[in-house]
C-alpha cells in the first residue's frame, strides 16, 4: 500500500510475488464522473481499454519486466489523438533465478565443472601412463638384470672351466712324490 500522492511517482518496483496491483483513481474538478477513462500497459499489451473510474483497476500477474502504465481521457471519438494524462512506470523485479547474473553464475559453474572434469581426466590418464612406463621400465631393468646374470654365469662357468681342467692335474702333480721340490713350487702357483 502506497501512502505517497501518485503524482508524485514516476516509478514503482515491484517483486514478482506481487500477484495483484490496484490503483484507486479520484477525478478533480468541474467533470466530474463526467469523463471517459482508458488504460493500457505499454510492453504488456498496447490495446486501450476502458476502464470505470468509481472502481480500483486491479492488474495481476504481470510477468518480470518494464511496463509503463498510462491513462488518458477518452472523448469517445476513435480519431482522437492519444493524449496520457498520467503514467507510471511499473518494474517488475525477476526472482533471482531468471537473472542475468543468476544465468552467467550457472554457466560459469558449469564450465568449471567441465575444466575440471577434463583435469581429472586428464590427470588420471597421464598417471596410468605413468604408471605403465614405470612398469615397463621395471620390467626392462629386471630383463637386463637377468641378462647380465646370466651373462656373467655363462663368462665364469667358460673361464672356470679351463682353469678347473688345470687344476685338477696340477693337484695330481702335487700328490704325486716323483716331483722336486723346484717343481711343485710352480705346480702351486
Amino acid at each position: 500500500i502506497l501512502f505517497i500522492m501518485t503524482e508524485n511517482i514516476s516509478k514503482l518496483d515491484l517483486s514478482y510475488q506481487c500477484k495483484w496491483i490496484s490503483f484507486h483513481f479520484s477525478e478533480l474538478g468541474d467533470n466530474i464522473l463526467k469523463n471517459q477513462y482508458q488504460y493500457r500497459i505499454v510492453g504488456f499489451s498496447d490495446e486501450w481499454k476502458s476502464f470505470n473510474i468509481t472502481h480500483p483497476l486491479t492488474l495481476s500477474q504481470l510477468p518480470p519486466g518494464n511496463y509503463f502504465f498510462e491513462i488518458k481521457i477518452y472523448s469517445g471519438n476513435e480519431l482522437d489523438v492519444e493524449n496520457v494524462i498520467w503514467s507510471v512506470e511499473l518494474n517488475i523485479i525477476p526472482p533471482f533465478w531468471q537473472t542475468f547474473w543468476f544465468f552467467l553464475l550457472v554457466i560459469l559453474v558449469i564450465i568449471s565443472a567441465l575444466i575440471a572434469l577434463i583435469y581429472m581426466l586428464l590427470r588420471n590418464y597421464r598417471q596410468k601412463i605413468t604408471r605403465r612406463i614405470q612398469r615397463e621400465r621395471r620390467q626392462h631393468e629386471l630383463d637386463l638384470l637377468k641378462e647380465k646374470e646370466s651373462f656373467f654365469m655363462g663368462l665364469s662357468h667358460d673361464i672356470l672351466t679351463p682353469f678347473m681342467m688345470i687344476q685338477s692335474p696340477a693337484k695330481d702333480m702335487l700328490s704325486d712324490s716323483d716331483l722336486s721340490e723346484d717343481n711343485k713350487d710352480r705346480a702351486k702357483i
